[in-house]
């Protein structure tokens, strides 16, 4: 299946990138929005510079942390670094329809961020995509695009907090080499709401175009010329035992694609058409989302480590579910090439 990759982030007290892409129906996510690549980042009072958790869509949640309230007064290190490691399985595991590379597979993902000041944040980080169904002579390990970013950070009245991030990716990964990509910035939007001392609320949205060296990638599918998606998360502090959280997210997105005329009845893909009649490409929309559960484990030499246990319809890995179905717009709770369980051991320091 040919996939495309671009690249936009979010993080904890600041923004960094998390995976984008598309694909005709169950390719790579497209609005990205997930910790580590799953749920976003665990809540906690710390917003100091160091504080970041740049692999998932990073939902602030300013929301108390037993395990870090005896560290408020130290000095937050410019600099952090960390990882991720998840594991995915899809639910239905005899419809090989489509998805017998991602019956079950691994990702991994790392970064590493540094603060310029209070409110100015710059990254890069990196993901690698284990499937263990592959082509003749590879290993089924392939990485993403490595990306930079650039994340600017506000608190507003009212426990709001504003965090606008930029973000560049080099196409260094096997979708992006095939579909000829020279780059696809990308911009998010996050506002972050914390409500008492449990509950932390996250909206955004990100924009991104793809340049790319053609209009087709090769084999003859369009490419993506622009895209724009929105995702809310929701994350509540167990009050019984605050290391355990809960959340859920939603999440969807629209891709435009550059004109493309095929007479090749053979190449079927979304968006090509197929009339050269007619002027433009049909915009596509996704969908997606989780329930999730989180667990803060304590920091330990100042290295931080959460694990998370997730219900999804779909993930930036994975990719997620479109509306249109044989030519029908439908919406499904857990469709079925796209549903899943997965975790997520994530590390920074």
């Amino acid at each position: 299946m040919m996939r495309t990759t671009a690249a936009f982030g979010f993080a904890a007290a600041v923004v960094l990138a998390s995976t984008s892409a598309f694909a005709a129906d169950t390719g790579k996510g497209d609005t990205g929005g997930k910790g580590g690549l799953g749920p976003g980042a665990p809540p906690t009072t710390e917003t100091g510079v160091g504080d970041v958790v740049p692999l998932g869509n990073g939902s602030q949640n300013p929301v108390a942390n037993p395990d870090q309230t005896a560290r408020k007064a130290e000095k937050q290190k410019p600099w952090e670094i960390g990882a991720t490691f998840e594991t995915h399985r899809l639910i239905r595991q005899d419809d090989l329809e489509g998805v017998g590379a991602n019956k079950v597979f691994n990702d991994f993902g790392v970064y590493a961020s540094y603060s310029l000041s209070e409110h100015d944040r710059i990254g890069i980080r990196d993901y690698f995509y284990e499937r263990f169904l592959a082509d003749e002579g590879e290993t089924g390990v392939r990485s993403d695009d490595v990306t930079a970013t650039y994340t600017r950070t506000q608190k507003l009245p009212k426990d709001f907090s504003f965090a606008a991030t930029l973000a560049i990716n080099a196409p260094t990964s096997f979708e992006s080499q095939k579909m000829g990509l020279i780059t696809a910035p990308g911009l998010v939007l996050q506002i972050d709401k914390k409500i008492g001392r449990y509950i932390g609320l996250s909206a955004r949205a990100t924009t991104g175009f793809f340049i790319v060296k053609y209009r087709e990638a090769e084999g003859g599918a369009q490419n993506p010329e622009f895209r724009l998606g929105f995702s809310l998360e929701a994350e509540v502090i167990m009050p019984f035992h605050e290391p355990l959280s809960i959340g859920m997210d939603a999440t969807t997105s629209y891709i435009w694609f550059y004109n493309v005329a095929s007479g090749d009845p053979s190449i079927v893909a979304n968006g090509v058409v197929a009339d050269n009649q007619f002027s433009s490409q049909p915009i596509s929309q996704s969908y997606g989302g989780e329930i999730f559960a989180r667990y803060t484990l304590p920091t330990l030499a100042g290295v931080k480590s959460d694990f998370t246990l997730s219900l999804a319809q779909g993930d930036p890995a994975l990719g997620y579910a479109s509306v249109l179905h044989d030519g029908v717009g439908y919406t499904y709770l857990f469709f079925r090439q796209t549903s899943e369980v997965y975790a997520s051991f994530t590390v920074r320091y």
